[in-house]
């Protein structure tokens, strides 16, 4: 069986920045197991319509750096269910 695994999102915005470089935002958060609270080492996070890829670190940790609009983030990690969460 599949575990499922909860993402926490925190969306801040870094800089309006100029009319050169646009806008950009920082969208971090932790990985853990939602049934005991373990963190998630090394879960491959991608960023969409962007196509980054992080991978978590020790603390289950991940950020992205990118332009504002709707996005989609999934996870993979092995023995658990891939997961998505637009917004």
């Amino acid at each position: 069986m599949m575990k499922k695994i909860l993402i926490l999102l925190i969306i801040a915005i870094v800089s309006a920045g100029s009319a050169i470089s646009g806008q950009s935002l920082t969208i971090q958060g932790r990985i853990y197991d939602k049934a005991d609270g373990s963190i998630i080492q090394n879960a491959v996070i991608t960023l969409k319509p962007d196509n980054k890829v992080v991978t978590s670190d020790q603390n289950g940790q991940y950020i992205f750096t990118c332009t504002p609009g709707k996005k989609e983030i999934t996870t993979r990690v092995l023995g658990y269910r891939s997961e998505n969460i637009r917004f």
